[in-house]
């Protein structure tokens, strides 16, 4: 025998639900705050504070989908944005610490999107930046050594340090036992 289950016993139905965004609501409220500023510097904020200027006289140039140039002040420098500190990092920061060298001793060339040459105190470093910030990518082990010394050629028209060594003696016609 078969039991019927009447409509009062069948579990309720929940509430029908609104259609989809594709985006769930916590991501679309993180979105819109960070799109609000929500406590972070925007680049000009952050190269303002770096070059001691006014924001208004900053002016940025996109290099690659998270490396922007930022000028201003008669000042350059190149920032990578760090999506999971949620700041830009500079590098001429990370040159400062890792050439020992002053700041404002630095300068910066864009040598591609994401790659850029930092020259400053008799040093000149290759910085990439990847999910990690700024990385050396060259002259890690390039310290400055000096020039190896050369000596002149046959017909060079150098004047000698010292005077040439007299010849050695003729040996002796008798024979030594």
């Amino acid at each position: 025998m078969r039991l019927r289950r009447s409509a009062e016993f069948s579990p309720p139905l929940p509430p029908p639900r609104p259609p989809s965004t594709g985006v769930e609501g916590g991501a679309l409220v993180a979105a819109a705050l960070l799109l609000a500023g929500c406590g972070v510097a925007s680049l000009r904020e952050r190269a303002a504070a770096d070059f001691a200027c006014a924001e208004e006289s900053i002016e940025t140039e996109h290099l690659s989908g998270v490396v922007d140039k930022a000028l201003g002040c008669g000042k350059a420098d190149v920032y990578g944005w760090h999506w999971e500190q949620n700041r830009w990092f500079s590098v001429l920061e990370r040159a400062s610490f890792e050439l020992s060298c002053p700041r404002k001793d630095l300068s910066v060339t864009v040598l591609g999107p994401r790659q850029v040459g930092v020259s400053g105190c008799d040093a000149k470093r290759v910085y990439v930046f990847t999910d990690a910030g700024w990385l050396l990518d060259s002259g890690a082990d390039e310290e400055k050594k000096p020039a190896p010394e050369q000596k002149p050629k046959a017909g060079d028209d150098v004047e000698p340090d010292a005077p040439p060594a007299a010849p050695p003696a003729p040996p002796s016609a008798q024979p030594t036992f």
